[in-house]
């Protein structure tokens, strides 16, 4: 059993030979264009742009110890000392403070509230 495959013969005549070589010559013009625009115009642009922003920068003189001064206040706002827990009072423990109104001074009685190692030294805590 033969399989015939038949390939039909294509025609070119020199009408779609031109057409097609016009096609692929303004293609290939086109992408030559965008490359060169993307990598040759604008590297140059920017490169003048640099030089141009180089000559606006106002040559200054840093003074150094401001600048130290404020990147150790910076500094010191970013990491801000630990702080000790154990020795705040709880302000959750009610406490026994009384103001007392006698109509012409307020007195506020000091009283010692127990810090948080006192208290977790305690095995009961009352209210």
């Amino acid at each position: 059993m033969k399989i015939k495959i038949r390939i039909p013969k294509l025609k070119f005549s020199p009408k779609y030979l031109y057409a097609l070589s016009a096609i692929t010559i303004i293609t290939v013009l086109l992408a030559l264009g965008i490359f060169l625009y993307k990598n040759l115009y604008q590297s140059i642009t920017q490169s003048e742009q640099i030089i141009v922003l180089k000559q606006e920068v106002a040559p200054d003189i840093i003074d150094m110890n401001k600048f130290n001064n404020v990147l150790d206040k910076l500094s010191e706002k970013i990491n801000p000392e630990k702080i000790e827990w154990q020795h705040l009072k709880n302000p959750f423990i009610p406490s026994a403070i009384n103001v007392i109104n006698t109509g012409l001074e307020e007195v506020t009685p000091e009283i010692n509230e127990p810090t948080i190692a006192e208290i977790e030294g305690q095995d009961n805590v009352t209210q």
